[in-house]
């Protein structure tokens, strides 16, 4: 049973190049855990689509069916195995759809550990004390390429197969990477497609998150996905676990202000100084008024007292 309580946020987006979303995810609060899962369909629209869901649903089932004493290694290596036969049973039936598979993401927070089945190039990250690390490994041509000494990670993002995963549910090789961390109070998870991965950095993830709401950095990391791009379909969950049930309306990190924030920072300085400036003109044509009114009045005075003086001689 759980000890921690979930704030998270999810949410998928088309993004700008593509007709169709073939991403897909879900959240459940099962008896043996809190399951989060997320998949990138490939395969062409219907078929991409169909593996996604078809794999999220079949993996989800057996979590379902499961008991507590279960091993979760297992549970998780069986189930993507079962997804696995069920995608490749489909498109047996369906030619049409040859070649459909997907990537698959699934987190289970379980007591005070999150157990991970990773198979593709969807990823995990957690933000501890403000500092963003990748949990997860991509199995993709470009990751095996930098395993092997050929290019260097930074090269990575450039590279023209970049793109191109040799694992995955229902076409090559879906046993899954097993991960098993413990988690901490107040750590933030991200689980997401490369739509987002392949365009924001960890230094941008971890600023954003670290900054805002978990409902508003997940809208910002999409709105920064699309703007460097957007080339494909961007999903991701955002969970932040507590000992504590947090309101969502109030949900923020007492941090610094991060680089990639101080737009806004000189914004209100600029709204600041117009409202000093204001004020001090207001305060300077007070003084002229109130000057200038003693002027007149003494003026006034004088001129009233040179034509009595005059009346009266």
């Amino acid at each position: 049973m759980n000890s921690w309580h979930f704030h998270y946020c999810s949410k998928t987006d088309i993004g700008k190049k593509r007709k169709q979303n073939e991403d897909y995810l879900a959240a459940y609060s099962l008896p043996i855990g809190m399951l989060f899962l997320i998949s990138d369909g490939m395969g062409g629209h219907v078929g991409g689509q169909m593996a996604a869901t078809m794999t999220v649903e079949t993996v989800k089932d057996e979590f379902k069916i499961a008991n507590e004493a279960s091993s979760i290694e297992a549970l998780i290596r069986f189930s993507f195995q079962k997804a696995d036969d069920a995608v490749k049973i489909f498109t047996a039936k369906h030619r049409e759809l040859q070649g459909m598979g997907t990537t698959l993401l699934l987190g289970l927070f379980r007591d005070k550990t999150l157990y991970v089945g990773s198979v593709g190039d969807s990823r995990l990250y957690r933000i501890r004390n403000r500092h963003c690390e990748l949990l997860t490994k991509d199995h993709s041509l470009v990751q095996e390429l930098i395993d092997s000494g050929i290019i260097a990670e930074h090269e990575a993002d450039f590279h023209p197969h970049r793109n191109v995963i040799t694992h995955a549910i229902g076409a090559n090789n879906p046993s899954p990477d097993f991960y098993q961390f413990e988690v901490e109070e107040n750590d933030i998870f991200v689980f997401c497609t490369d739509g987002l991965s392949q365009y924001v950095q960890e230094v941008e993830l971890s600023a954003i998150i670290n900054h805002t709401t978990i409902e508003d950095a997940t809208n910002q990391l999409i709105a920064l996905a699309n703007d460097k791009g957007g080339s494909d379909n961007i999903t991701l969950h955002i969970v932040q676990v507590g000992t504590q049930s947090v309101d969502n309306a109030n949900v923020q990190n007492d941090i610094e202000i991060p680089t990639v924030s101080k737009g806004k920072t000189s914004l209100y300085s600029y709204i600041l100084y117009a409202i000093s400036f204001v004020i001090l003109i207001v305060l300077l044509v007070w003084i002229y008024v109130q000057v200038s009114s003693r002027s007149i009045s003494e003026s006034m005075h004088l001129f009233r007292d040179s034509v009595y003086s005059r009346l009266v001689t």
